[in-house]
């Protein structure tokens, strides 16, 4: 996209021209970036957005707008063309903020409340808003069900396990792996999935908390999607990178299930079981998609290259060792189970 593109839509919706057009990055699934700076505003411009992806932000912008579910305002936006014009809010993430303050008592204790401020908002997207906007775009929900969680899993099977040390028997670990995304799936999909629901994404302006990128965003994944309560908040709290202190999550969690049960019944013992099934598949998912983007993937034009990826398994790894170790897999996963103990073990 370039200038006379900017500055036409720029005078189309704004009646004015921006006075600096700042091109900011390359997005990792390509497109581009800009910051237009303007006498009294400043707006984030993106391009090389796909059409379903636009068009799947506009159903969710529009109706979240209306439960005061903290977004970017949208001024702009051509599914077509690919590009959309966002109110500019700030660059601090939460991870910035976490990762920050970890450490420091007092300024940490502030970051805690940000989160609960986060949750808050989290489950009226989730239930408030979310239950009606699965019931509003209808057969086009994109349901968290079996075939969609293996999904998932594919990234770690074709591309974390063959670059570990692990030795194993692929069909077999398949066949378990199918066996674990039925179980996650028997949890239900009931509720709005905030599938990128992570620290990263989340924009702070003044200590109140934006979402970003909630429309999804990889093939397969790209609509409103519906799932259980558990693995949106499973994202938000075992963010790898942001790495809350156990005793932390366990607060926020406590929190997010006391939000839950103040608009619904929760079966606490059955959302307990799926937030620690969830996690597993998250800490695995993980593992796939830093390797696909580590190993497979040419980045080199993205922050930090490869390597910003690889750096990050250590952690998973010792995120997911905490989660098996204190999970009980049935017996039909004793193979699945038995090759994750090994990854943590050999890796």
């Amino acid at each position: 996209m370039n200038s006379e593109k900017l500055n036409k839509i720029s005078l189309d919706t704004f009646n004015e021209k921006p006075n600096k057009i700042i091109k900011v990055s390359e997005p990792l699934l390509g497109g581009q970036i800009f910051r237009l700076e303007f006498n009294t505003f400043k707006i984030h411009a993106v391009s090389g957005i796909s059409k379903k992806e636009l068009d799947a932000l506009d159903v969710m912008y529009k109706h979240f707008i209306n439960y005061d579910i903290p977004l970017a305002k949208v001024h702009y936006i051509n599914p077509d063309e690919g590009i959309i014009f966002q109110e500019y809010l700030t660059t601090i993430t939460l991870l910035d903020v976490v990762q920050k303050t970890r450490g420091v008592e007092v300024q940490f204790k502030e970051t805690v409340e940000i989160y609960k401020k986060l949750i808050k908002h989290l489950v009226v997207m989730q239930i408030d808003a979310g239950i009606p906007l699965i019931k509003q775009v209808g057969q086009e929900v994109i349901h968290y069900s079996e075939d969609k969680i293996f999904l998932d899993l594919v990234y770690f099977l074709d591309y974390y396990l063959p670059n570990s040390n692990v030795k194993y028997d692929r069909e077999k670990l398949k066949n378990e792996a199918q066996t674990f995304s039925k179980y996650l799936a028997s949890f239900g999909q009931n509720y709005f999935y905030y599938r990128d629901l992570m620290t990263r994404n989340i924009l702070l302006k003044e200590s109140k908390p934006y979402f970003l990128d909630y429309q999804g965003g990889r093939a397969g994944f790209i609509g409103v999607i519906s799932a259980p309560l558990a693995p949106s908040i499973t994202s938000l709290l075992n963010h790898t990178r942001a790495n809350l202190p156990r005793k932390i999550r366990e607060e926020l969690l406590s929190f997010y299930i006391s939000e839950v049960k103040s608009r619904e019944k929760l079966d606490e013992k059955k959302f307990y079981e799926s937030y620690k099934a969830y996690s597993i598949l998250k800490n695995l998912q993980n593992l796939g998609t830093y390797a696909y983007y580590g190993y497979s993937k040419n980045v080199a034009g993205y922050d930090g290259g490869k390597a910003k990826f690889l750096d990050n398994i250590p952690n998973v790894l010792n995120e997911l060792k905490i989660e098996i170790e204190n999970y009980s897999f049935s017996q039909d996963l004793s193979y699945f189970s038995k090759i994750c103990f090994e990854l943590v073990s050999v890796d």
